[in-house]
């Protein structure tokens, strides 16, 4: 067969690809994973974080984050954003959850797969937390 069919050895990964260290582990994601984009609240951030959050999340969050999205009523377990419990978490803890999900809510690690579009989400979270009254 030809090159781009075969089937890769066992327990290799494509170039440039880097496995994700904290697969089953969020208490560690959250204190190791560091944001390389924290404090960084710029219109360009904003705007990368905004298009994935309207994309993806706030069909569940809402577009502020209260947990009240379209699906709400269907999922009345959605979670809102501007909980004390998520405004605690660290940015590693939110950086994971969009990567391998948490509770119903599964990974969007293959949506948002670029790690700067998922830093800057977590920014534009911590925006929308800021904002909440």
């Amino acid at each position: 067969g030809q090159a781009g069919q075969m089937v890769p050895p066992e327990n290799t990964v494509p170039r440039g690809f880097t496995p994700y260290k904290y697969a089953d582990d969020p208490e560690a994601a959250g204190k190791n994973l560091k944001n390389p984009l924290k404090g960084n609240f710029s219109p360009e951030t904003m705007a990368l974080g905004k298009r994935n959050y309207d994309i993806y999340c706030g069909i569940c969050h809402g577009e502020a984050g209260a947990g009240d999205g379209q699906i709400q009523p269907k999922m009345p377990m959605i979670k809102s954003l501007l909980t004390d419990t998520a405004k605690g978490f660290p940015d590693g803890r939110l950086y994971h959850i969009i990567v391998r999900g948490q509770g119903v809510m599964g990974s969007y690690a293959n949506q948002v797969y670029d790690e700067e579009a998922r830093w800057a989400l977590v920014n534009y979270v911590r925006n929308l937390q800021k904002q909440a009254k």
